[in-house]
């Protein structure tokens, strides 16, 4: 992947020097710098950087953020605001322009380095979001828990449905390695299974799907249902995944009352069948719906309480007792 090119506004020439001398050692492309707002804009242009370092306090009549105010109509190039000024006013103008970060004179190499790279990997996801189809269904599909890491599986975005199942709070998250947060097992209290998305980053395979029980961080476990896919640049290299998952609880519960009552009904007469308090039809024995099937059109339409004339005294009897018997010339209910 080449290096991400950067465009150095500083009207400091010293200054930009070795500021260039600094983002070349961490390996950027620099490959010249603009000493005013208005060749900021013009070289913008030319060089179509990746990224702009932007001084605020520049000379001429064009300041850093009426430069990068411009710059925007023309180009989507994320920028990152520097200066010696961190007064309200300074903040409050940079802040109703596009930027990714405001970082006040003088800052370390590593801070630089970590807000250049974030800077750029958001701007990336950003793009990613909007034109991305996989995004856009299957968040609207799965209830919207999404987890965003990069190559190296370190979260960079945690929407508010994943904040909510997992317990964790956002400005915690970001910066954790997906481990932490997403613990997988394969059932309640069992050993951690293998967490999918670094299995997707380190094998760099195509979209995983899958369910387990997800460890929050207050230790209790959810089921649920996920979905990763990789995020890859236009030269087709993966640079972080997409994770989706859905809180599955209600339909776990819906499958161990099936199955509760599947078991029933194999330990029952051949005619029998389920009802819910109100007399619906929930589920019947092949014998019972071989039956009924006969006499009515939809047996999912069957009420126990309306189609077989049960009484009021019965009924009241069935809410006392929670059992009743009751004798019809089709079959025997119990």
């Amino acid at each position: 992947m080449p290096a991400a090119r950067i465009l150095i506004v500083e009207d400091e020439g010293l200054t930009a020097m070795e500021l260039q001398r600094k983002l070349k050692s961490m390996g950027y492309d620099v490959p010249t710098f603009a000493f005013s707002g208005r060749e900021a804009i013009i070289k913008a242009e030319e060089l179509k950087p990746d990224l702009i370092l932007m001084d605020i306090i520049l000379k001429g009549q064009i300041d850093g953020i009426t430069a990068a105010e411009e710059i925007s109509k023309q180009q989507d190039i994320p920028i990152i605001y520097l200066t010696a000024h961190g007064d309200e006013n300074t903040r409050k103008r940079a802040g109703n322009t596009v930027s990714y970060a405001y970082l006040l004179k003088p800052f370390d190499e590593e801070e630089l380095q970590k807000n250049i790279d974030q800077a750029l990997y958001q701007h990336h996801l950003d793009k990613t979001m909007e034109k991305d189809p996989f995004l856009d269904k299957k968040i609207r599909k799965n209830g919207g828990a999404v987890i965003i890491t990069d190559k190296e599986g370190i979260v960079q975005f945690m929407n508010y449905n994943a904040c909510y199942i997992t317990g964790w709070d956002k400005e915690e998250g970001i910066g954790q390695i997906i481990d932490e947060i997403f613990e997988l097992h394969l059932k309640k209290t069992a050993k951690i299974s293998e967490n999918p998305v670094l299995n997707l980053l380190t094998n760099k395979t195509s979209e995983i799907k899958g369910r387990s029980w997800l460890k929050t961080i207050s230790g209790s476990y959810v089921p649920i249902y996920y979905t990763i896919a990789p995020i890859k640049d236009s030269e087709e290299d993966i640079v972080g995944s997409t994770l989706i998952f859905k809180d599955i609880t209600h339909v776990v519960d819906e499958e161990a009352i099936e199955n509760f009552i599947n078991e029933i009904l194999r330990n029952s007469s051949p005619v029998s069948a389920f009802f819910d308090e109100k007399g619906d039809f929930i589920q019947g024995t092949t014998g019972f719906c071989g039956i009924m099937a006969d006499a009515l059109e939809k047996i999912e339409n069957f009420n126990l309480f309306r189609d077989m004339g049960m009484d009021d005294d019965l009924l009241l009897k069935l809410e006392k007792e929670n059992s009743v018997s009751y004798s019809h010339n089709l079959c025997i209910f119990q």
